[in-house]
């Protein structure tokens, strides 16, 4: 009897699971907006159950789920709606639009979330796709006209030149301007630094930039805190604006997705921007005589056999140890057969490159926990020879949160980035700014039409360098490219760790603590027989810099009503900064080709250098919401530096905003198809600057091998007389030295309407920097040379606006438009010396640069000008040459007026079309590109009778109309070479990109492992127009030949610009 009730109960129980397993079933379906487009990334998950997953790029999703169970689909921005299951297995929803969603939680200072509603300052957030979807190695320059008021301004087309970011203009005249970056919560250093001797001064734009090692393709989100009102939390660090950056593996969102593998590979041709139309009519020579001048202004080329260049010429007796060209090249010696012709030497001598980037993520989150694996290679062949850069990082990060309250939170990265090229000396056109300094694209822009580079032999049997000159005095530039090598090699850490306990659902502490480092090798390799540095040299400098950051901070959020809520955030904040640099140089090389210590004969230790600052500080951030339409924020923060004496080493700033919403204040002012949302917003916030280590202490300034003399012989010295920013000045210290003040007050509106298809975000801000921290010159007979004292306001206003526009909205077809402009102006209100002061800022020259004058705008450009009578018109001399003032006066401004970009995107079924124009209008602009080749004889515009005499425009010294004649030659040399005649308007307009992509339908990939497939062919910088520029020289004014800095508007032939296209596949499964 027991036997078979166990039979009959096996059988029921059989029964039922048998049941249960019937009502298990596939269920699927397509989740929408409630405009009908479909929604990709809708989470869907089996309510209590860790069984969950996500809609594809059409909106459609499968899961496996029992008949009576509850699916839950949320997306931000949408309303979470549940479905249950029943006996159908499809499920299609439409969701519907949340009003309150809609009002995005975004990312603000110290990583605090707030609702974007309730701030009183301005903040764009971009998302990683934003980033990592062009075709850039660096995170800056993909930045590249994406947000109002951010101006990125890259140092040439060199891969891995460093690039100047700005926000909202300029807030010191001598210190960085450049924004603080923070990742994941923790500052990461953005340092540049430049390897240069007195023999090896290069331009600088050489010099990578430490953004440089972030990987593009592990960026979540970035954020870009403009003012100072929204900055303040960061103190002195984010008076210059701040981007926050949240990587893939330090994104802290909990949600059930399954796991995913997404990898991406791109594949983009790199070529030259643009080259010069040359004239070719007119060869090498002077005066219409065919010679080998370093110019050309020959005689007509004709096609003729020439002696050859190379016969005859000598070596350098000093240089290279004389002897002649015709021992070394006897088919030369006498030879006639050179065709006297225009060459392509300058196209030839530029190739193609090449970028290749391979990233590979995998990740998995759940209602608890989440993981993010993430590798990325980077390989990048530019046009130059020799220039390569080659990256790998590699990351991973997690978040768990436990049953305890507690959520903890870790990332951790490695990056390796190694960066060769030639050397890129700055030259105005006659010679290398800096004696010794090599510069590989200035020797071959202005190579003569009738010179054959990619021809001519360019080193002899012992690797000396030789080209036409006869005295062998000009320095091959193929040689260069071949034997002198820039060399950066850097190893990067980066952690962040941080810990949350929630008491309770109002309050909540965080603990976090990062870690930023870097080892950074740069050499400069140069082999013996060149021109410059005959005798070899090896230069070698090693960089160290250590950011440690801890913060603990409370949280306090808490609705005491329906009509009153309050926000508290407070903290403290521990930095220590540390920055070591130690570099060797090794004179005279032994054996070609190697670089090492035993091969060379002097070995000198010219550098060791180490600093260290401490910042400490606390903060207070308070919001009062009423009614969720008037937002109060107050903050602020007080820091103590070590870098300031006692008394004055610590600072307080302090900040306020309000935020009015009256669409929520007023009934019936909102509506779907009018106006959907509208802020108003004022702010006001304070920042500081601090002065460099050591300012505030007596200095001995100790310069060994400081030059050499005309004999060879080291010259060492005790106290710079020449330039007081010298490593050798004696500096006095100034113990009451304060820190700069920075305040700002910003006003703006954020606007939504016709159901969300325009919207708006514009501010307009001043800006005021006072007790700038300057270097004053000091008597040599007092012991020092400078001293550092506080003088000088600088004053910005500006305007920024950015539209989001979608006109077209379909089913099938969306068009959507993004328009970002700004405007700025930075003004020097003040100087120590009034009206009549000049401060030298940066620039090649000491009487060639940029300047801060009273009254002047900021970085003014400052050079030598020719005497005018009191109408304008230049005055010529006796020689019919215009004569030059005394003294150097005001050449341009290269501040641009106004900056504009244009994104469209059009989006038909599974095709994406994209196109970016920039627009800048103003900003002046020396360019020695323009004025060499011009004044040189090769620009296309020179292509003109030269045997017609020249009378320049002006008047002689009697005020008569000029009739002097002059040759060409002579006008164009002598007259338009004056350092007036080198500037132009900037103004120009940009295709920055172009891209189509195309998805492949959820239908093409149902039989495949592949959740999405998506191909992109994308083009970068593909066209551009400046408009005040000669026409043959086809430049572009997106250069800076200073490098990384506060200079502006200065071309020194460091090389045009690069342009990219190409594919790239990215898909997950």
């Amino acid at each position: 009897m027991k036997a078979k009730n166990y039979w009959i109960a096996f059988v029921l129980l059989l029964c039922v699971f048998t049941s249960a397993l019937a009502q298990e079933k596939n269920v699927s379906g397509n989740v929408t907006d409630e405009n009908g487009l479909p929604l990709p990334g809708v989470s869907v998950i089996v309510v209590g159950t860790s069984n969950g997953t996500q809609t594809d790029f059409d909106g459609n999703y499968n899961i496996t789920a029992s008949v009576g169970q509850i699916l839950r689909f949320s997306y931000i921005g949408q309303k979470t709606e549940e479905r249950t299951v029943g006996s159908s297995s499809i499920i299609n929803l439409s969701m519907q639009e949340d009003a309150q969603a809609l009002e995005e939680v975004v990312v603000t200072a110290q990583g605090v979330k707030r609702e974007k509603k309730a701030l009183g300052y301005a903040v764009t957030t971009l998302k990683g796709e934003d980033i990592s979807e062009r075709p850039e190695t660096d995170v800056a320059r993909a930045l590249s006209g994406q947000v109002a008021g951010v101006n990125i301004l890259g140092g040439s087309g060199l891969a891995g030149s460093g690039a100047n970011i700005t926000i909202r203009g300029f807030s010191t005249m001598t210190g960085s301007n450049q924004p603080l970056i923070i990742v994941d919560g923790v500052p990461f250093s953005n340092d540049t630094n430049e390897t240069s001797t007195f023999s090896t001064s290069e331009s600088g734009n050489n010099s990578a930039s430490r953004l440089l090692d972030l990987d593009p393709n592990n960026i979540s989100s970035l954020s870009v805190l403009k003012g100072l009102s929204a900055t303040v939390l960061y103190g002195e660090q984010g008076r210059n604006g701040v981007i926050l950056i949240t990587t893939k593996a330090g994104s802290g969102s909990l949600s059930q997705s399954k796991l995913e593998v997404s990898v991406s590979s791109s594949y983009f041709v790199e070529k030259i921007s643009s080259t010069p139309d040359y004239q070719n009519r007119y060869g090498n020579g002077w005066q219409q005589s065919l010679g080998k001048a370093f110019s050309n202004w020959g005689a007509e080329l004709d096609g003729q056999q020439i002696l050859h260049p190379y016969s005859g010429n000598a070596y350098n007796s000093v240089q290279q140890g004389g002897g002649s060209f015709d021992q070394s090249f006897p088919q030369f010696a006498g030879n006639t057969s050179y065709e006297y012709k225009a060459y392509n030497s300058v196209d030839r001598f530029f190739r193609p490159g090449y970028t290749a980037i391979n990233n590979i993520n995998v990740s998995k989150s759940s209602e608890v926990g989440r993981f993010n694996l993430s590798y990325s290679n980077s390989e990048q062949k530019g046009f130059t020879p020799n220039n390569t850069l080659r990256r790998n990082n590699f990351s991973v990060g997690g978040t768990v949160k436990l049953s305890n309250n507690f959520t903890f939170n870790g990332t951790m990265s490695y990056a390796n980035t190694a960066k060769r090229n030639p050397p890129n000396a700055a030259s105005t056109g006659s010679s290398n700014v800096s004696s010794g300094g090599s510069g590989v694209f200035a020797n071959v822009m202005y190579t003569p039409r009738s010179v054959d580079l990619m021809g001519l032999p360019f080193e002899d049997d012992l690797h000396r360098s030789v080209y036409y000159r006869s005295n062998n005095s000009i320095q091959n530039p193929r040689w260069t490219a071949e034997n002198e090598i820039d060399q950066e090699v850097s190893d990067r850490s980066f952690f962040s760790m941080s810990g949350t306990y929630n008491f309770n659902d109002k309050l909540s502490a965080t603990w976090r603590t990062g870690f930023d480092g870097y080892n950074e090798t740069a050499a400069f390799k140069v082999n013996k027989g060149g021109i410059y540095l005959p005798n070899g040299l090896y230069y070698e400098s090693r960089y160290t810099g250590k950011i440690w950051d801890h913060s603990v901070i409370l949280n306090y959020n808490n609705d005491f009503s329906d009509k009153v809520n309050l926000s508290l955030t407070a903290g403290a904040n521990a930095r220590r900064n540390t920055f070591t640099s130690s570099s060797v140089r090794y004179d005279k090389q032994l054996i070609y080709g190697s670089f090492f210590a035993d091969n060379f004969e002097d070995r000198v230790g010219t550098s060791l250098y180490r600093e260290q600052e401490n910042v400490y500080g606390a903060y207070l951030s308070a919001t009062l919401g009423i009614n969720s339409f008037v937002y109060l924020n107050v903050a602020g923060r007080n820091d103590w530096s070590s870098t300031h004496e006692s008394g004055n080493n610590s600072i307080a700033y302090p900040s306020a905003s309000i935020s009015f919403i009256p669409t929520s204040a007023f009934e019936g002012l909102q509506s779907k198809n009018g106006l959907n949302y509208l802020k108003l917003r004022l702010g006001y916030g304070s920042s500081a600057n601090f002065a460099n280590p050591y300012v505030t202490k007596d200095r001995l300034g100790v310069a060994a091998k400081a030059w050499l003399d005309s004999n060879g012989n080291p010259v060492n010295i005790n106290g710079s007389p020449i330039n007081i920013a010298d490593s050798g000045s004696n500096r006095l210290g100034n113990s009451n030295l304060k820190p700069e003040l920075v305040s700002e007050i910003e006003l703006g509106m954020d606007l939504k309407a016709f159901n969300n298809r325009f919207g708006l975000e514009a501010s307009v801000y001043t800006k005021e920097a006072t007790d700038q921290i300057l270097d004053k010159r000091l008597d040599p007979s007092s012991g020092y040379t400078v001293t550092a004292v506080n003088a000088g306001k600088l004053e910005t206003k500006g305007f920024e606006a950015g539209f989001n526009i979608t006109p077209i909205l379909s089913d099938n077809f969306r068009w959507n438009f993004i328009a970002n402009f700004d405007a700025y102006e930075s003004t020097v209100a003040e100087l120590p010396g009034g009206e009549e002061d000049q401060l030298f800022l940066s620039g090649p020259f000491s009487n060639l640069g940029n300047f801060a004058i009273q009254g002047q705008p900021f970085n003014v450009m400052m050079g030598n000008k020719i005497q005018r009578d009191n109408d304008g018109n230049p005055i010529v001399g006796a020689d019919g040459l215009y004569l030059e003032e005394d003294q150097i006066g005001i050449l341009g401004d290269p501040n641009p007026d106004w900056q504009g970009t244009l994104i469209n995107t059009l989006s038909y079924k599974n095709f994406t079309f994209g196109m970016q124009w920039n627009y800048q209008h103003g900003g002046d602009m020396y360019s020695a590109t323009a004025a060499t080749l011009t004044i040189r004889g090769l620009a296309g515009e020179t292509d003109f009778d030269r045997s017609i005499p020249v009378v320049a425009p002006g008047v002689k010294q009697d005020g008569t109309t000029n009739d002097i004649q002059i040759t060409a030659n002579d006008h164009y040399w002598e007259n338009l070479g004056i350092s007036e005649f080198r500037i132009w308007d900037a103004t120009h307009l940009r295709l920055r990109e172009v891209s189509l992509s195309y998805s492949l339908s959820k239908k093409a990939l149902d039989k495949t492992p592949f959740g999405d497939i998506t191909i992109t062919a994308i083009g970068n910088n593909l066209w551009f127009k400046a408009f005040n520029f000669p026409d043959s020289i086809n430049f572009d004014p997106a250069v800076s030949s200073e490098g990384v800095g506060n200079s502006r508007g200065f071309d020194l032939l460091t090389g045009p610009t690069a342009k990219r296209y190409g594919l790239t596949v990215r898909a997950s499964f």
